[in-house]
Order: structure tokens, then C-alpha cells, then sequence
């Protein structure tokens, strides 16, 4: 049997997607793991973790004159 190179391409392309999904994922939690751990580190040591921008947001309409996001945990 041999395999189209319509059928290969399909396969390589959700392949692919599935290895990128599964990238996404994880860049995500260890992104997640790396905030959490910047926060106890500041209520450790009592100092206030400022936060400018949010990697997880919507970005803007491109010409939208809304602010970038910005915060300050305690």
C-alpha cells in the first residue's frame, strides 16, 4: 500500500500540530510554576512583585488606544 502524498501530508501536519500543542501546553505551565514561585519569593522577602503586561492577554486592536495591562501583587 502505498501512501499519497496527500494522506503523508496530513499526517505530518497533525503531527505536527499535536507536538506544538503539547509545546504550548507546557511553555504555559512552566510559565505558570515561574509566577507562582516569583510570588511567594515576594511575600518571602516582603517585597512587592510588579507585573507589566500579561503574555496570557488578548492582544489590542491594532489603532485601540487601551492601555497594556499592569499589576502590582502583594
Amino acid at each position: 500500500m502505498s501512501l499519497s502524498p496527500k494522506l503523508f501530508a496530513r499526517f505530518a501536519l497533525g503531527a505536527a500540530t499535536i507536538v506544538e500543542g503539547i509545546a504550548a501546553l507546557t511553555r504555559h505551565r512552566e510559565r505558570e510554576l515561574a509566577f507562582d514561585a516569583a510570588i511567594e519569593r515576594a511575600k518571602a522577602t516582603g517585597r512587592r512583585l510588579v507585573v507589566i503586561g500579561d503574555p496570557d492577554a488578548k492582544r489590542p486592536h491594532p489603532g485601540s488606544t487601551a492601555p497594556t495591562a499592569a499589576a502590582t501583587y502583594v
